[in-house]
C-alpha cells in the first residue's frame, strides 16, 4: 500500500483540494484511493482534512480520540488494504519544524507502511506570509503591525524551506514531491495534486470547480479588523477567536467590511524596499531547496515590484477614519450581544509563540 500524504502549505488551495477530495470520493475509490477516515477533523464534513493526525503530535488539546489517530488510521488502512491512501492537512506541515517532530512523524508512517509520497505545494514566502497575516487579521486572531508579525515570523525559520525539508531529500522511508503553487493556479487544483502524486485518475471523470472564490480585502479592511481585534481584547481578556461567539464576529465582519466597499484590491502591507529586504532573507534557502527537489534554479519569483505600502489607521482621511470607528463599534456592540450565547472558556487561549507561526489556518 502506498500512503500519500499532502501537508499544505497553508494559503496554496488546501481547503478547496479538501472540498474536492469529498466531492470526488466514489471516483477515487473506483481508481483505488482511498481517503480514510481516521482523523478527519469532524467539524469539516463536506471536506477531507486530517487535522487530528496532526493536532495528536503538536496539540493534544484539540485532539479528539474518537475522531482518530494514528493507531486508528493504522489500523483502518490494514483492513481496508487499498492500493493507494490519500491523507491531506496542512496542519501535518507543523511536523516539518524540527527535527524531533520529523521523527515522531516519521515513526509514525513507518509503522503504517514503507512506501509514503509527502506532497508540499511550495509558493513564494512573500505573497504567503501576506495571505496568513491578512487571514489572520480578518478572522481576528492576530492583532499585531504588520511589520512586527512579518519579522517575528521570519526569525522563526519555519518558512525556510531548505532546513525543514533538507532531511527528506533523500529518505529511505518517502519521497518528497514539491509543486509549484503557480503551477498549480494553472491547472485545476485537485487535478494537479493527483498527477504530481502519482495518482493516475482520468480529468474527465472528476467533479472540478469552474474557477475559484476571492476574499481579498483591502487595506482598509484589514487595519479596520486590527482596530476590532484590540477593542475586543480590550472589553473581554479572555477574548478567544475559537469561541462560536468569535467564529459569528468573524463572519459578520467580513460581511460588513464588503458592504462598505473595502473588497476592491488586494491587500499588501509591503513597501518594495521591506518585500526585497524579507525575499533576500529567503534566497539561499529557496535556491537549495530548489536544486535539491527540482535539480533547477527556484522557480517563483518574489512580487518585490507589485506591493504598495498598506494604508495604515494614522494614514487615513478623516471622513474613512470616521467610517471605520463605525464600523468596529458597530461589531464591538455586536459581539456584547454574542457573548451570552457563548462560554468563554470553551476552548483554551492560543499559547502566544505557538499561535505565531503554528496552525495558523487550521480550522
Amino acid at each position: 500500500m502506498r500512503l500519500v500524504l499532502h501537508i499544505g502549505a497553508a494559503k496554496t488551495g488546501t481547503t478547496s483540494i479538501q472540498h474536492a477530495l469529498y466531492r470526488n470520493r466514489d471516483v477515487l475509490r473506483q481508481y483505488g484511493v482511498y481517503l480514510p477516515r481516521a482523523g478527519q477533523f469532524e467539524f469539516a464534513s463536506q471536506s477531507v482534512a486530517h487535522h487530528h493526525l496532526a493536532w495528536e503530535v503538536v496539540e493534544p488539546r484539540r485532539f479528539n480520540p474518537d475522531a482518530g489517530g494514528w493507531d486508528a488510521l493504522g489500523k483502518e488502512l490494514a483492513e481496508e488494504n487499498p492500493p493507494v491512501a490519500l491523507v491531506s492537512a496542512e496542519a501535518l506541515e507543523r511536523l516539518t519544524y524540527s527535527q524531533e517532530r520529523r521523527a515522531a512523524l516519521e515513526e509514525r508512517l513507518a509503522r503504517i507502511t514503507d512506501d509514503v509520497t509527502v506532497v508540499y505545494v511550495v509558493r513564494e514566502q512573500l505573497s504567503q506570509l501576506n495571505s496568513l497575516y491578512t487571514q489572520n487579521v480578518k478572522s481576528l486572531r492576530n492583532v499585531e503591525e504588520f511589520r512586527v508579525w512579518i519579522r517575528r515570523v521570519v526569525r522563526s525559520e519555519r518558512f525556510d524551506l531548505d532546513k525543514c525539508f533538507r532531511p527528506w531529500y533523500h529518505s529511505d522511508l518517502l519521497k518528497l514531491v514539491a509543486v509549484p503553487f503557480d503551477e498549480m493556479l494553472e491547472r485545476d487544483l485537485l487535478v494537479s495534486l493527483l498527477d504530481r502524486a502519482g495518482i493516475d485518475v482520468p480529468t474527465e471523470r472528476l467533479d472540478l470547480p469552474e474557477g475559484r472564490s476571492n476574499e481579498s480585502l483591502s487595506p482598509v479592511a484589514i487595519e479596520a479588523a486590527r482596530l476590532l481585534g484590540l477593542c475586543l481584547r480590550t472589553i473581554d481578556p479572555s477574548y478567544n477567536h475559537r469561541t462560536s461567539a468569535g467564529q459569528r464576529l468573524y463572519r459578520m465582519a467580513s460581511a460588513a467590511a464588503r458592504r462598505r466597499g473595502w473588497d476592491d484590491s488586494k491587500y499588501w502591507g509591503w513597501t518594495p524596499r521591506f518585500a526585497a529586504r524579507m525575499a533576500a532573507e529567503f534566497t539561499a534557502s529557496n535556491e537549495r531547496f530548489a536544486q535539491a527537489v527540482w535539480s533547477g534554479p527556484w522557480p517563483l519569483e518574489p512580487p518585490v515590484d507589485r506591493p504598495t505600502n498598506a494604508a495604515t489607521l494614522l494614514e487615513l482621511p478623516p471622513e474613512q477614519l470616521r467610517e471605520v470607528l463605525d464600523h468596529v463599534t458597530e461589531l464591538t456592540m455586536a459581539y456584547r450581544e454574542l457573548t451570552p450565547e457563548s462560554t468563554m472558556d470553551e476552548l483554551p487561549p492560543d499559547d502566544t509563540d505557538e499561535a505565531l507561526t503554528e496552525g495558523l489556518m487550521t480550522p
